[in-house]
This record gives structure tokens, C-alpha cells and sequence, in this order.
């Protein structure tokens, strides 16, 4: 079986990271080939066993996608995230694709950023290919609840709910040391834009009561400079530190106390899947796409989505760190059943293959 898939955009984040995750992981049940568009992360697609297309110019992805098509005639098209959705299953409407399955995966279905005319446009066309997909995928129950009640297609369609996974077991948490005499070490880790919501955590800081901590924000993206001017005008600018992109996020993780998820809507975030691999506390937003994962009992979870709310979380748990540990053993404990319950590799794995071949 051959499996090609298409994503619209290279750049860091969860999109192209979960492809790059699946073809290395089943590669030995199919063959598997990648096109992509324009960005900088492309780093694991060369390989041997995977052919890897990129466009240098993402206005050339729909001829490219139609020529690899008829050449290599591919057994599923699996389209990764909203433009690659589109642009696929138009092509995949109009011209005549005999036997080709088309697979859409809904990364994070959100029109929060969009204007009220890019909204019109998109919400048109994901009703009139609603059921151009042989099989619709989502991350979350969340994003299918949002996909259904936006969309309001009347003509039922298939779907699957397969979870992002870790390909890391479980790490158990080290012991925890109160942090009285020492500085809380929290980080950040993702793209400087609006939906990620770094700049609400930029100002959670103003309405902290503790004050030992530092934060190192790492990634990049359309926000960063506006950010950085941001953390400038905050009282604690001298504990705000961007560190660029980060590498092996596994390794860096381990080496803070703590991890902060300040988004205003998510699909499935890899880094909260990652953190809780790597036993350390999350401390989030009640955003959609985490909101149905991590609760009041196993990570740190604001009321609200604003920046008041947030720093109450980020006190709650800076004081359970001083005061009472066991409680924050208890809740990465709690977060690390999701590993078996919701991430296990190799159950979503067999979802997805069950998904190919049906």
C-alpha cells in the first residue's frame, strides 16, 4: 500500500512534526511519500524509504500534488490540516482519481484568527468537500463537536477520532525539592503567535504574587517581535528570556520544573503530550484541545483564558512546590495515565491502519 501525503506548511509546530512521526513509524507496514510546501521544518523527510517532495513556492503545491497523482498513482491521499484539506480534495473532486482514497486529518479546526470574509470563504468550501473524504479525521472530540457545529453538513460522514500519541514511555517524575531558597524554573515551548498565546502569558506575569522564577520562552513566529517588546515593558523583563528554537524537546524539558500551555484554542498539542512523557507539571489555559485532557487533578488548568487567571494557576502551583510536593507528584502521576488511556502509540497507530485499509 501506498500512502502520500500532502501538508500545506513546513513550519515548526505539531502539523509537521505528527507526519514526520507517522512515516517513520509505519514505514515498515507501507510505503510512504510527503508532500509539502514552503517552511523550515523538513529535517527527517529525507530519508531512504520515504520519497519527500517540497515546493519551493507553495503556489505550485496543487500541480505538483496532481502530477505526483498521476505518476505514482498512490493507494490513500492523506491530507494534513485545513489548506492541504481543501486544496486536496478539490483537486480530488474535479479530476477523475479512480481507487484513490482521501484521508483528512483536522488539525486544530480553528476560524478564531481569521477575518470575517477569509471565515466565509473556508467555511464554503469545508461544506461543499465535507464529503469528499473517504474518512475524516480529528484529534479531539472537541474539534469534531467544532467541525459539526460549524460546518452543519447534512450529509453524515465518516469519521475517526485518533488521538496524537508519544513515541517516549513514560518518564517518572524525579523527586521534587521545594524551591524556597531557589529560583522555579518554568518554560515555554511553541510558535510566537496569536492562537498560541504568549502574550497572555507575557502579562500573567504582572498579577504574580511570587516573584523567584524565571521563564525561557522558546520557538518562533509571526508575533516574536511584538512580543519581545512586550516582555520589555514588563516589571519581571529580566526573568522573560526568548531562546530561540529549541532542539531535542525531550532533553530540554527535563531540565525545568515546570511547563506553561497559555493557548487560546489548540487541536491536539504535541508539547502537552510531551511534557507529560517527560513527568514534568502543565500548566495551562482551559483552551479547546487541552481543555478535555488535563482537568483540576492532574495538571494545573486556569479558570479563564485571560492573563488574570493564568497567573493564579502559575501561584497555585509555585506554592504546592514549596509547600506540598506530594500534591504536585499526584498530578503527574494522574497526567501520565493519559499516556495508556489516550496517547498509547500503538493503539492510535492501529486506527490509523485500520483507517488505510477499510
Amino acid at each position: 500500500m501506498h500512502i502520500l501525503h500532502f501538508i500545506y506548511s513546513l513550519n515548526i509546530g505539531g502539523g509537521s512534526n505528527h507526519v514526520r512521526m507517522l512515516v517513520d513509524d509505519l514505514q515498515h507496514h507501507s510505503s510512504h511519500s510527503v508532500i509539502g510546501g514552503s517552511g523550515n521544518n523538513s529535517t527527517g523527510f529525507n530519508r531512504s524509504k520515504i520519497k519527500f517532495f517540497k515546493a519551493g513556492k507553495k503556489i505550485f503545491l496543487p500541480f505538483l500534488l496532481v502530477y505526483f497523482i498521476k505518476i505514482h498513482k498512490p493507494d490513500v491521499l492523506h491530507l494534513h490540516g485545513r489548506m492541504s484539506g481543501i486544496i486536496g480534495r478539490l483537486i480530488c473532486k474535479f479530476i477523475d482519481i479512480k481507487g484513490l482514497k482521501v484521508v483528512y486529518t483536522v488539525h486544530g479546526f480553528g476560524f478564531e484568527n481569521d477575518g470575517p470574509l477569509k471565515k466565509l470563504i473556508l467555511k464554503f468550501f469545508e461544506k461543499i468537500l465535507a464529503s469528499s473524504s473517504y474518512f475524516t479525521i480529528f484529534v479531539s472530540d472537541e474539534e469534531r463537536l467544532l467541525y459539526e457545529s460549524t460546518i452543519c453538513v447534512s450529509k453524515k460522514i465518516k469519521y475517526k477520532i485518533i488521538y496524537n500519541y508519544s513515541c517516549v514511555p513514560a518518564n517518572s517524575p524525579a523527586v521534587i525539592q521545594t524551591k524556597k531558597e531557589s529560583c522555579v524554573k518554568l518554560v515555554y515551548v511553541g510558535r510566537f503567535s496569536r492562537q498560541k498565546g504568549v502574550d497572555i502569558l507575557i502579562r500573567a506575569f504582572d498579577f504574580l504574587s511570587h516573584t523567584n522564577f524565571n521563564i525561557d520562552l522558546y520557538g518562533e513566529g509571526p508575533d516574536e517581535l511584538i512580543l519581545k517588546e512586550m516582555s520589555a515593558l514588563s516589571k519581571f523583563v529580566d526573568r522573560i528570556r526568548f531562546r530561540g528554537i529549541g532542539s531535542n524537546i525531550q532533553h530540554l524539558l527535563t531540565n525545568y520544573d515546570a511547563i506553561i500551555i497559555p493557548s487560546r484554542f489548540e487541536g491536539l498539542p504535541y508539547i502537552l503530550i510531551e511534557s507529560i512523557s517527560c513527568g514534568i507539571p502543565v500548566i495551562c489555559t482551559p483552551c479547546r484541545g487541552i481543555n478535555e485532557f488535563i482537568n483540576f487533578t492532574n495538571g494545573y488548568k486556569s479558570e479563564f483564558i485571560t492573563p488574570e487567571s493564568l497567573a493564579k494557576s502559575i501561584d497555585n502551583y509555585i506554592y504546592d512546590l514549596n509547600d506540598d510536593t506530594c500534591k504536585v507528584i499526584s498530578k503527574i502521576n494522574s497526567s501520565q495515565r493519559l499516556l495508556l488511556d489516550k496517547f498509547n502509540r500503538v493503539v492510535q497507530l492501529e486506527k490509523l491502519i485500520e483507517v488505510y485499509k477499510s
